[in-house]
């Protein structure tokens, strides 16, 4: 009996890939296999929601490994294996750093209980405390390859 997988919200705040995209990655998979493992962080899928998607379309049995904190923070994680290596538009960026921003605010809310904790956000995304004053948004945006006023 095969488990099914969801993805970690992490994941999710990355684009999905275009239809033509998958059509070539799951051409891929289906020639070669599945090569890269799908990595898992609380039960869920960090890295590899479409290869787990063509998999599962495919038949082909899935691979996964735990992802492990000496590794950086999960954001870092998603951040390098997913903007690094896509060619994301500026409004993708955006998007994605909006998106990124959300969660870690829920993740890390401030102990003052208004706003959030700034530097918790900044040390689990790998980055330099941040100015007084500054927003999530100033510090996942550079994180992401986007520009804070996108």
């Amino acid at each position: 009996m095969t488990t099914t997988l969801t993805s970690h919200p992490f994941a999710d705040i990355v684009p999905p890939m275009t239809p033509d995209e998958f059509a070539e990655l799951k051409a891929d998979i289906k020639a070669h296999g599945l090569i890269e493992p799908i990595t898992l962080y609380e039960g869920k899928i960090l890295d590899g929601k479409h290869r787990y998607r063509a998999c599962r379309a495919l038949n082909v049995p899935i691979k996964t490994r735990n992802w492990r904190s000496a590794d950086g923070s999960a954001a870092e994680f998603v951040i390098s294996e997913n903007v690094k290596r896509r060619h994301l538009s500026v409004g993708q960026k955006a998007a994605l750093a909006v998106a990124l921003a959300d969660e870690l605010k829920e993740k890390f809310p401030s102990s003052s209980g208004n706003g959030a904790d700034m530097r918790a956000i900044a040390g689990f995304l790998g980055t330099k405390e941040t100015k007084p004053g500054a927003t999530v948004l100033d510090v996942v945006a550079p994180a992401v390859g986007a520009a804070t006023a996108s």
